[in-house]
């Protein structure tokens, strides 16, 4: 590159063309022509970084494969540029018009147009971190979609019995989450979905584990969770891919990624999002004293419902025995005795001991409506108080509180009613006055049926 212009020129010589630097200048084709320029270019630039903001971007998308196109500039000038597909897979952020860049690119040129160009290998914004601005494009385009909104997100139950988890079986953030899970309710199943929580490919393995999640039957919530770590360490949990599965879970998904402090775009669209791995645990794995407690509570509330029923239903019978209408009806009674009475001694003897008869039948109809009356109202009320008195006997508490025992099936199953329903080997869940015991049946036999039968029914005995 250091000769005159006739001897950057020899080298350009078409092959065959047979000329010698005597007969003639060297003759090109354009094409040709162009295509030396570039490599020059190449050469002599190789790769550098640019700086500029970008304008007239666009998108092209055909055959599986996307290019992007534009111009980067600055107040003076600017060059167009392209991004292969290669480059613009490993783009974590999208471009934009007005966006400002470095841009690290090889000088080249379109032999085709003759045009000046940039062949883009990588971009970086200029004064922002390229995950910050990636995270913000991802947030503003979700909210815009409405997958923050409030109105969108399912109340997580407050006694899931079965959990999902996604997260990496070699975590840190997994083994404390089971820790604290047995150590606040063993009765609590958690069912774990592995997946990676960072590094290429971590986000599709966590969108899968949350689908594969929905297809099991009786699970109540999901989790995804990973102990803290740096932006990028997180950033699974950013990716577009995950936000999907979980606005699209059937189940109610809980988020806890990282520390207090992270937030992440998983945690803005799941249900609920908690500060920490340990705190979803806390959330999933609720006591078994509260659960008992809001049995008790349920049945006293139950009660007192039931007994201001009764009070109100007495408070009535009380008003209508002393309502005017039924005070006037004994005031008439008395009265209509007393003319009775005074015309039973006009008349003669005969007559007057027929109506004496008649009187007597009619004050007795009269003491007996009043006595069926108040008789009617006792036995509603002893009904009513009988009623009361059932339905505390029924509860499961009383039942327990008996020295009884409920057995059931593991994982939320169906409470075991016969011994023929047991084999040897099964696991079941006793549940007692205070905690849950977990046993497995050895043998089954008879009941106690079986002495009713051995000792016969003495009543038929004596027919």
């Amino acid at each position: 590159m250091t000769g005159g212009p006739q001897e950057r020129l020899s080298f350009g010589r078409p092959e065959g063309s047979g000329g010698t630097a005597e007969s003639g200048p060297v003759v090109l084709t354009v094409e040709e022509l162009n295509r030396r320029v570039r490599d020059l270019l190449t050469e002599h630039f190789g790769t550098v970084w640019v700086e500029g903001e970008l304008s007239g971007i666009k998108y092209y998308r055909s055959g599986g494969r996307t290019r992007i196109y534009g111009t980067i500039k600055d107040a003076n000038a600017e060059a167009r540029l392209v991004l292969w597909e290669e480059s613009v897979s490993a783009l974590r952020f999208e471009l934009e018009d007005g966006m400002k860049v470095l841009a690290l690119a090889d000088v080249s040129l379109y032999p085709q147009r003759g045009q000046f160009q940039l062949v883009v290998r990588e971009v970086r914004p200029a004064g922002v971190g390229e995950l910050e601005l990636a995270f913000q494009q991802l947030k503003d385009k979700l909210a815009g979609e409405g997958l923050f909104d409030e109105e969108r997100k399912r109340p997580v139950p407050l006694f899931p019995f079965r959990v999902g988890v996604v997260t990496s079986r070699q975590a840190a953030a997994l083994r404390d989450f089971m820790i604290i899970s047995r150590h606040r309710n063993p009765a609590v199943r958690i069912l774990v979905a592995p997946a990676r929580v960072q590094g290429e490919g971590a986000a599709e393995e966590i969108a899968r584990g949350i689908a594969r999640l929905n297809t099991i039957d009786g699970l109540d919530c999901i989790v995804i969770t990973r102990g803290g770590g740096s932006l990028e360490d997180l950033w699974p949990f950013n990716e577009e891919v995950v936000a999907r599965a979980v606005a699209a879970s059937t189940l109610p998904v809980i988020s806890a990624v990282g520390h207090e402090t992270d937030w992440t775009i998983s945690d803005m669209v799941a249900d609920l999002r908690m500060p920490t791995p340990s705190a979803a645990a806390e959330r999933v794995a609720w006591p078994r004293e509260e659960w008992a407690a809001r049995i008790i509570e349920q049945r006293d509330r139950m009660g007192r419902v039931i007994r201001t029923r009764v009070q109100g239903l007495m408070q009535r019978v009380g008003w209508f025995t002393r309502a005017h209408g039924f005070q006037t009806l004994g005031i008439r009674l008395r009265e209509a005795t007393q003319q009775l009475d005074e015309a039973l001694r006009r008349l003669p003897v005969g007559f007057r001991h027929r109506l004496e008869v008649a009187g007597r039948d009619l004050l007795s109809a009269g003491e007996r409506m009043r006595s069926a009356s108040v008789s009617a109202l006792e036995r509603r009320e002893r009904q009513l108080t009988q009623l009361l008195r059932t339905v505390n006997a029924l509860s499961p508490i009383q039942v327990l509180e008996r020295g009884y025992a409920i057995a059931r099936r593991p994982e939320g199953g169906p409470v075991v009613r016969s011994a023929t329903e047991l084999e040897p080997g099964v696991p079941l869940e006793v549940y007692l006055r205070e905690g849950m015991a977990e046993v497995r049946v050895e043998d089954t036999g008879p009941g106690l049926e079986s002495l009713v039968e051995s000792t016969g029914d003495p009543a038929s005995e004596e027919g």
